[in-house]
């Protein structure tokens, strides 16, 4: 089966995440945009965020990325990974704002887009895969372990059964399942 996953510390911190109740609607845009931030490559950290482009170590990146790690989401022991807010989380420059929802690529059945605007949840996401703004496989394993690793909320797709689930057992970012059933 598949279906929305978020990080048991989001619910401990907010249980209406747990259901999509406390998801829909205007009412619950503002906390979705607050609480659901997009996931940052570690080129985009660096470039960005950092304030001294990784050239020193930091909590978050040790180092600068490889040519070929700039796209990466998480590495163990050379980058955490980050969550932060962009112009679309933020509510006060722009009234369709949402939260980060971790997207399906394209080549994968989804109905992320048609299950948000048609309950109505301001949640977007924002991947490479330029057609469903879906992530890659491997961008998924990345981003569910920044979260892990920054214990940053986190929304998005996963399926069972599948080992990845396995890795965060027990972690507080433990997939938890979200529903969106009556």
């Amino acid at each position: 089966s598949q279906g929305w996953h978020v990080t048991r510390s989001s619910i401990v911190k907010d249980v209406s995440v747990a259901h999509y109740f406390g998801l829909q609607g205007e009412s619950n845009r503002q906390k979705l945009a607050d609480t659901f931030k997009r996931p940052t490559t570690w080129k985009h950290y660096c470039t960005y965020v950092s304030q001294n482009n990784c050239t020193t170590p930091d909590d978050v990146a040790m180092r600068p990325p490889a040519t070929v790690e700039g796209g990466k989401y998480f590495v163990e022991g050379s980058y955490t990974g980050f969550f932060r807010k962009t112009e679309k989380n933020d509510c006060n420059k722009t009234k369709a704002c949402t939260g980060h929802i971790m997207d399906y690529p394209c080549g994968w059945t989804s109905y992320v887009r048609q299950q948000t605007k048609h309950l109505k949840i301001a949640l977007e996401s924002d991947g490479s895969d330029g057609i469903s703004g879906g992530y890659t496989y491997s961008e998924m394993v990345d981003i569910w372990s920044a979260a892990n690793a920054t214990k940053s909320d986190l929304i998005g797709l996963w399926w069972s059964p599948d080992a990845i689930p396995n890795l965060f057992k027990g972690s507080g970012s433990d997939l938890m399942p979200v529903s969106l059933a009556l």
